[in-house]
Order: structure tokens, then C-alpha cells, then sequence
């Protein structure tokens, strides 16, 4: 069993490691895994993702990466797609720590026109 040091050392280590992905509702739906997993994999290889946990009806995920070099990458990347909507990555606040907490910020993707006339 861990102490009560340890297990305090571990979750502060995955916070720190941890970026907060906001979508806003589908039109169609839920959000899929699968479309979360391919925007991520579109900055990142998966086996810099140690894990993803849908929050708060399917509108909310975390992402735990494997080290602060990688959430930096994914909190660069400007736009991030996931599905039909696209979500930009800014740091939302530092604690007194100065760690970087992040959320991600969505908006719709522009959908192309099928119109030719």
C-alpha cells in the first residue's frame, strides 16, 4: 500500500502531466473515443498518451501525457480537430506551484460547400 507521501507525489505527477480537453455538444450525437483519439494522434503518437477519461457527458476530456515535453507539444498545437469541431489548446492557469494547467477551447469547424453554382 502506498503512504500517504507517495500517493499525494503520484497524482500531483499526473496533474501535472494532465491537459483538460472542453467540446462543445454534437449536433449528432456524443463525441466518439475514436474521434478524440485521432485529434490527439494528429499531434501526438498514442504511446505519448498514458491516458484519456471522458468527463461530464461525454463534453469534458482528460488526456494524461507522459511527460511535460508532450503536453507542451499538444498545448502548441493551435487548432486541435476532433470530429466536426475543432478545439484550440490555451493554458487556462498557473498555481502557486507554477504548473500549467490547460483546458481546451472549442469552436465548429467551417464546413466546406458542396455548391458548384
Amino acid at each position: 500500500m502506498l503512504s500517504k507521501e507517495a500517493a499525494m507525489r503520484m497524482f500531483n505527477d499526473r496533474r501535472d502531466r494532465t491537459v483538460v480537453l472542453r467540446l462543445p455538444p454534437r449536433r449528432d450525437g456524443f463525441h466518439q473515443r475514436k474521434d478524440v483519439l485521432l485529434g490527439i494522434k494528429r499531434v501526438l503518437r498514442a504511446e505519448k498518451m498514458e491516458a484519456l477519461g471522458q468527463l461530464e457527458n461525454n463534453l469534458r476530456w482528460e488526456v494524461v501525457l507522459s511527460d511535460e515535453t508532450e503536453k507542451q507539444r499538444l498545448l502548441a498545437s493551435p487548432k486541435l480537430p476532433i470530429g466536426d469541431v475543432a478545439g484550440a489548446v490555451v493554458p487556462h492557469y498557473k498555481t502557486s506551484a507554477d504548473h500549467t494547467c490547460a483546458h481546451v477551447y472549442s469552436e465548429r469547424i467551417p464546413q466546406k460547400s458542396t455548391d458548384t453554382t
